[in-house]
């Protein structure tokens, strides 16, 4: 199972400019069915929230600058 800490390793890559947007779904895609065990689980939290704004951004809702803000401090 994916722990937090990688969660929060690739986010941080993402956030420092190392991964595009793009790589990190899909890592987040590629980790996301052993997260889904534990719902309880931190990093079942962090995948969710993740989650909702990719789909903010996937909708046009909110710009990658905003998707981008609201994940300052989660890494």
């Amino acid at each position: 199972m994916v722990q937090e800490h990688e969660i929060r390793a690739q986010l941080a890559r993402y956030l420092s400019g190392e991964v595009s947007l793009g790589a990190f779904e899909r890592w987040l895609n590629s980790a996301r069915l052993p997260v889904v065990v534990d719902a309880n689980d931190e990093a079942f939290k962090l995948v969710a929230r993740i989650d909702l704004m990719l789909s903010e951004r996937h909708d046009h809702i909110i710009t990658e600058a905003e998707f981008r803000e609201g994940l300052v401090g989660r890494e």
